[in-house]
């Protein structure tokens, strides 16, 4: 658990320095050129949608426990005669039950 927390706050610390640095490009915008000041205003829009659209942090236990999730909450298939599907629900009860 301690794991999980600590890349939860290293991730956290990413997102707020680039953010930190898309608002210092905005605030020394007025200082500037204009042209260089539209530039750092179109890099931090950059920076900030860049930031929104970071994946959520995954560990490799979160990936193993949804590929469990994905084996082992798969429907059973369905068949046209019931003597099949009686068989492929006891396939995945036995399955289940491992």
């Amino acid at each position: 658990m301690g794991c999980c927390h600590s890349s939860q706050t290293k991730q956290n610390s990413v997102r707020k320095a680039w953010l930190n640095s898309a608002t210092t490009l905005e605030k020394h915008t007025h200082s500037d050129h204009e042209n260089n000041g539209y530039e750092d205003k179109k890099l931090a829009n950059n920076i900030r949608h860049f930031v929104s659209v970071m994946p959520a942090i995954e560990t490799e236990r979160d990936q193993i426990k949804q590929k469990l999730l994905l084996k082992f909450t798969k429907q059973p298939e369905i068949t046209r005669s019931n003597n099949e599907n009686t068989v492929n629900n006891s396939k995945l009860k036995n399955e289940l039950e491992r």
